[in-house]
């Protein structure tokens, strides 16, 4: 696995649980 995409991956999991925290 390359670093490059699994950035996208941890990006998209930030975005879920700040969308999380704002409910």
């Amino acid at each position: 696995m390359s670093p490059g995409s699994k950035f996208p991956l941890i990006i998209c999991r930030v975005l879920v649980l700040l969308d999380l925290y704002h409910l």
